[in-house]
């Protein structure tokens, strides 16, 4: 299990933790206090930031405890939940909860079900509804201390887990941003003829550890030498995520303020079917594509990544229904 490798959740709030009813921040005991394991496991994963306002705690779906991390500083106007994508979790944030406690706006981050420090099969789950499920279970925890407006940014699978939580009634979020979400993942038509076969042999395939997702060779460095990352790929997550598709067809979304971020060079999902698919059902949403961005664009380097994470700054910290100015083009 992941909580028992990271010394568990539970035990990491020490004495504070006591026993919290599920569905609420376990303890709310600050990192500092915690033992030195898991101090290092969140070094390692670059979430040693702001220790003083950083909360360590669970929340529970379907009897798996999903990690949740939250900054609230006591000047926060406002709070943006953030949702990692496959194989990563919420250390890929650590750059942009620090740009977004500057603007004076909280973060809460949780480590999807079977990723990072949350409990369940690696890289799985069984169905898409336990993903917003799990996200649905972060709010509860939360309601009460996290202040509002709320905003959502999902990467990739975490926008995948936004569109599903935004067809769901008591959708609590003023504004949302996808970056580079998951519709349909690259080679759709392949893999689909492709997973009943090799699913008869196998339950999981290798990632290629050559990672390309970023320009950035520091970012992919990390993410190739993080002990939290994921390498190996479910074919039973690989048919949920079809499933889940073909439920979307008729699917209706909550009236937030919705923004597309995507990069040109994408290879991990099909954003050619997925732009215009999301443009049919998100009227008014604003896209914004970075021509030279790969999937994770808002951890891309030069004047590409400068611009995303000018428009993911903007939009996330501006009030809602007032869409941001960017400042400079997202091209090059």
């Amino acid at each position: 299990m992941r909580f028992a490798r990271a010394v568990g959740i539970c035990l990491a709030v020490a004495s504070a933790a006591l026993c919290a009813p599920p569905g609420m921040p376990l303890g709310r005991a600050p990192v500092r206090e915690v033992p030195h394991e898991l101090k290092a496991r969140l070094a390692s994963s670059h979430l040693d930031i702001a220790d003083s306002i950083h909360w360590v705690g669970t929340a529970e779906v379907d009897g798996i405890r999903v990690a949740i991390h939250s900054w609230i500083p006591s000047h926060a106007t406002a709070t943006v939940f953030l949702l990692h994508g496959y194989y990563d979790h919420s250390g890929v944030w650590e750059p942009h909860v620090r740009r977004l406690l500057a603007r004076n706006v909280a973060v809460v981050a949780m480590d999807l079900p079977g990723h990072g420090l949350s409990e369940g099969r690696p890289m799985d789950v069984d169905s898409f509804g336990v993903y917003a499920r799990a996200l649905r279970a972060v709010e509860d925890s939360l309601r009460s201390v996290a202040p509002r407006p709320w905003s959502l940014a999902g990467h990739s699978l975490g926008g995948a887990v936004a569109l599903e939580r935004a067809r769901r009634p008591d959708y609590p979020y003023a504004k949302t941003l996808l970056l580079a979400p998951m519709v349909r993942y690259a080679g759709w038509a392949w893999t689909g003829a492709a997973i009943p076969v090799v699913s008869l042999f196998k339950d999981d395939l290798a990632r290629n550890r050559k990672l390309v997702s970023s320009s950035d060779s520091s970012f992919l460095a990390r993410l190739s030498t993080d002990p939290m990352e994921g390498w190996t790929t479910s074919l039973h997550w690989l048919k949920q995520v079809r499933k889940w598709h073909g439920s979307m067809d008729e699917a209706t979304f909550a009236p937030t303020d919705w923004m597309i971020l995507q990069g040109g060079l994408d290879g991990t999902v099909d954003w050619k079917y997925g732009l215009p698919w999301l443009r049919s059902r998100l009227p008014g949403a604003k896209a914004l594509m970075a021509p030279l961005a790969r999937h994770h664009l808002h951890n891309e380097g030069g004047r590409t990544g400068i611009a995303v994470r000018q428009a993911f700054d903007d939009f996330l910290s501006s009030p809602p229904s007032q869409r941001p100015k960017i400042g400079l083009p997202l091209g090059g």
